[in-house]
This record gives structure tokens, sequence and C-alpha cells, in this order.
């Protein structure tokens, strides 16, 4: 996998390798999506499990990060309607 331990933040390494997100403090918005009534939050995902808080993940041990957000994120059904940052740790 790829080193990301240049990156002093998980939002840091998000902002910069992941296209059509955009980071707004500890929250990732989809740019595509065009929602009026509230932010397009993505859904992480790491290491299979659904959580709402990745801030606590140090980029150096990031396997592997990859944005979803084609019909492969329907599995995680309406949470995933956003995108999915899908994060494997080391």
């Amino acid at each position: 996998g790829k080193d990301y331990s240049l990156y002093k933040t998980i939002f840091e390494l998000i902002s910069s390798e992941i296209y059509n997100v955009r980071v707004k403090g500890n929250s990732v918005v989809n740019t595509k999506v065009r929602s009026f009534d509230m932010a397009p939050q993505v859904l992480y995902v790491v290491d299979g499990k659904i959580t709402t808080d990745i801030s606590y993940i140090s980029p150096q041990y990031v396997r592997t990060i990859e944005f979803i957000d084609d019909v492969r994120a329907t599995e995680y059904g309406s949470k995933g309607a956003n995108g999915v940052i899908k994060i494997t740790l080391k």
C-alpha cells in the first residue's frame, strides 16, 4: 500500500487523496451531491464497521482508503447514499 504517514491527520489525507469530497472540520461531504436539507455527509467504514468518528485514526496506520459512491455504496443502505469512505487499517 501507499505510505500516508506524511499527512498529519486523517482529514488531511482524505482531502489530498480522495476526489469528489470536501473536508469541513471533522466532516467529509460529497461535492457531487446537491442536498438542500443537510450537508451530504459521507459514511465512514473502518475495517468493515460503520463508524461516525475517524479523527482518532493516524494516517500512518492506513493500509488502504477508497471512496465509493457508485452501486457498491448501496450495500450500506440509505446511510451510504452520499458515498462511503472505506478505510482499511494495517
